[in-house]
């Protein structure tokens, strides 16, 4: 199944709105929401699956292009959950789940992309690709979380793979960062060398690649140079408070923004982190609070 949704925010004189939309199912969107009293021109928008998750051959193209002066933040209404081959179609061979997503942000723009957590199941792949142009006056935040998988089902690590890839260039299509991360558990269980009953194969979990860890989530931070010393430092500092994250912040190549990576022992610890953070890069940025929405 292949699902599409396009998104087109403006700014209307004193608030953003949805201008053009087009959505395919699975995939649809809500309409947008004002729920910040200190940013109401700020326009909160969730996407949302009318499926349980994607199965293997499913593709999700999505594409969100935010006009000059644009406020928005955009969420999932849950979970992405990637079903394997033996629940997609017991006894044929797919390939892996696929999501494109573009992002244009023009001048002044800011947009918080935040969805929930990638869950993998046993036995699925998923690769996504984003390729974003950020104009250099714009801000964007973008978060990306990785789960081991259905742990409460004993699928901890148990799927094939889990490759996301961004490329972030400005608004002239010059290269700005790009970054990826390739997750194959059952790669990772072959050791570089032979395997013998001395020499048994590495484990995902193990020192130098998830460290014991179960979530690994990146934050992206792109935006002016005259934020990015500062924020580098404040979210290091934000990342060495929480005793159960591993962590550390970066500075992009060309002093184009801040990378943060974190690993954690569950979900709801990343996403406290997390929050956390994005809360710094709002305040500094916009000089303005951030709410943890709900839900439900």
């Amino acid at each position: 199944m292949e699902g599409r949704l396009h998104l087109s925010l403006h700014r209307d004189g004193v608030r953003t709105v949805l201008g053009s939309q087009r959505a395919e199912p699975p995939l649809s969107v809500q309409r947008a929401l004002y729920c910040e009293q200190s940013l109401p021109d700020m326009a909160y928008v969730y996407i949302t699956s009318t499926s349980g998750g994607m199965l293997q051959g499913d593709r999700h193209i999505t594409r969100f292009d935010l006009g000059a002066g644009a406020r928005a933040h955009i969420t999932t209404q849950g979970a992405t959950r990637i079903y394997g081959d033996d629940e997609a179609s017991p006894g044929m061979k797919k390939p892996a789940a696929r999501s494109s997503l573009r992002m244009s942000l023009g001048e002044d723009s800011y947009l918080e992309y935040i969805p929930d957590q990638i869950i993998p199941y046993a036995g699925s792949g998923f690769q996504q690709d984003a390729d974003i142009s950020v104009h250099g006056t714009a801000t964007l935040a973008y978060v990306e979380t990785v789960t081991p998988g259905r742990v409460g089902m004993g699928e901890s690590f148990a799927y094939k793979s889990c490759n996301l890839r961004m490329r972030v260039t400005d608004q002239d299509g010059r290269f700005r960062f790009v970054d990826a991360a390739r997750m194959e558990p059952r790669v990772a269980q072959q050791s570089l060398r032979p395997q013998s009953k001395n020499k048994p194969g590495l484990d995902i979990k193990s020192f130098g690649i998830m460290a014991g860890y179960d979530v690994v989530s990146s934050l992206y931070v792109i935006t002016q140079k005259k934020h990015v010393n500062q924020l580098q430092k404040d979210m290091d500092d934000i990342i060495l408070q929480h005793d159960k994250i591993a962590g550390g912040a970066t500075i992009m190549r060309g002093n184009t923004g801040v990378m943060a990576r974190l690993l954690g022992p569950d979900t709801e610890s990343v996403k406290s982190v997390i929050t956390e953070a994005v809360a710094h890069a709002r305040k500094t940025i916009l000089n303005a609070p951030f709410t943890d929405i709900r839900k439900s």
